[in-house]
This record gives C-alpha cells, structure tokens and sequence, in this order.
C-alpha cells in the first residue's frame, strides 16, 4: 500500500467502481436498509 503509481490508483478506482455497483445491485435485489 506503499507505492502510489497510476497502476495502483486505476485499480482502486475500478476496485471501488465494482463495489458500489454491487452494492447497488444487491441493496436493490434484497431492498434492505442495512445490506453492511
């Protein structure tokens, strides 16, 4: 976590990309409040 480099910054971006939308997807499949 050490090195900063625009690798690691896309990976983030597409890590945290991949998490909203799944978020969404099962927050909108389950319509719970509380999906955490």
């Amino acid at each position: 976590m050490d090195k900063m480099g625009p690798t690691d910054m896309e990976t983030t971006l597409n890590d945290k990309e991949i998490e909203l939308s799944t978020f969404s997807r099962s927050s909108l499949s389950s319509n719970e409040p509380n999906v955490l």
